[in-house]
């Protein structure tokens, strides 16, 4: 009897072990599965972190691209709806100092408010701190006969070109010509520009 108990012993304990040996190797089964799978997984997993990143970062740059290309088409739009005025820029802030628009709406303005325009002469205009470097002022000096009457017009109507004249200084003489005129000396400041290329 003693031997078929220490039987049972031995056969309890290879049961044992067998039980024991199956639950080791499943248990080692799963570690090694769990590891597998995370060593298989987390690459990928960083791998669509890293593509989420460029995705978000190309966004950002078609967002910035697509707003260029509509301040473009703006731009673009502007220009031509103001391509009369741009063109026209050149006689109103002159870079080489052709003043012939301004002398010809001086010369019709005068005529339009009974004005003779008597002379015009342009020069370097007073230090004035405009703020920026690209206008540089300009002096110019009117004399033209009239009525006293239109002639607070007249200065409204030169203030109001296109040039944006600012007068300076007037001068007028008490007695009167021939044929009742008085004379007037206006001074103005206009702009030219600095640069003689600018428009090129």
């Amino acid at each position: 009897m003693e031997q078929s108990t220490k039987g049972l012993n031995y056969l309890n304990v290879i049961n044992g072990s067998i039980q024991t040996k199956t639950y080791s190797f499943a248990v080692f089964t799963i570690i090694v599965v769990i590891v597998l799978v995370a060593g298989a997984i987390r690459p990928t997993v960083t791998k669509i972190g890293q593509i989420n990143k460029e995705i978000k970062v190309k966004r950002q740059i078609n967002e910035q691209l697509e707003t260029k290309t509509n301040a473009i088409a703006s731009l673009t739009n502007q220009y031509a709806d103001n391509k009369a005025n741009i063109d026209t820029l050149p006689l109103v802030f002159p870079s080489q100092g052709n003043f012939s628009l301004l002398m010809s709406n001086l010369e019709v303005m005068a005529k339009n408010n009974g004005f003779n325009l008597v002379g015009i002469n342009f020069g370097a205009g007073d230090k004035v701190n405009l703020g920026i470097t690209t206008l540089k002022p300009w002096s110019v000096r009117m004399t033209v006969k009239g009525n006293r009457a239109n002639f607070i017009k007249f200065l409204e109507q030169l203030e109001a070109m296109p040039m944006f004249p600012t007068i300076i200084r007037v001068t007028y003489s008490n007695t009167v010509d021939d044929d009742g005129l008085t004379p007037y000396t206006i001074e103005m400041r206009i702009y030219k520009l600095n640069e003689s290329t600018f428009y090129e």
